[in-house]
């Protein structure tokens, strides 16, 4: 009898613990829209985009949204469809594809005989939002040579956009805008 009854009361937890769960909600990054510049012709024949570094509060599934200038919620029911630094850095490589037609774009590791002609190493700082606030990016990148690893040419990202509604849906838009910004900027320091 007492076996049955805590069986029960297990039972019953666990069944309230998932009516109260709420289901995630995911969100990705995709291709920046880059309507604001014509695609380059550029010299360069190929590209490369090393791994992304992000610090260890945004290298995870769930959203960082910010509360205020203090403290950010990491999220359980907003989650990125990946890890960020995967949806970062594919969002970074099809930008740059798209302003950058014509340039052969490589993601590391490649190998010794693939090595692009240059390199862009990016390491973000920050990058979040919250709705009916403004989203982020904070970081800086380098364009380094593909053979010498020589830099060539540095810069800092302190990008912000305002996030026009009130879903998290609204926030990754702005995100979005921000990976526009980040690839414009690149683009435009190219040799």
């Amino acid at each position: 009898m007492g076996r049955t009854l805590i069986l029960l009361g297990l039972m019953s937890l666990f069944g309230l613990t998932a009516c109260s769960s709420v289901k995630p909600q995911y969100y990705t990054l995709g291709t920046p829209e880059l309507s604001s510049i014509a695609s380059r012709p550029s010299s360069i024949k190929s590209l490369g985009v090393a791994r992304i570094r992000l610090p260890s509060l945004l290298d995870r599934k769930g959203m960082v949204l910010r509360q205020d200038k203090f403290s950010v919620e990491v999220s359980e029911q907003y989650q990125w469809a990946g890890v960020l630094r995967e949806e970062f850095n594919e969002s970074l490589v099809s930008g740059l594809q798209a302003g950058l037609p014509q340039t052969r774009l490589q993601v590391a590791p490649w190998t010794l005989e693939q090595t692009p002609d240059y390199y862009l190493v990016v390491t973000v700082l920050a990058f979040e939002g919250a709705p009916q606030a403004q989203a982020g990016l904070r970081g800086s990148w380098q364009l380094l040579q593909g053979s010498s690893n020589r830099l060539i040419k540095a810069g800092t990202m302190n990008f912000t956009r305002p996030v026009q509604g009130k879903d998290v849906k609204d926030v990754v838009q702005a995100q979005n805008e921000l990976m526009g910004d980040l690839v414009r900027q690149v683009i435009a320091a190219l040799p």
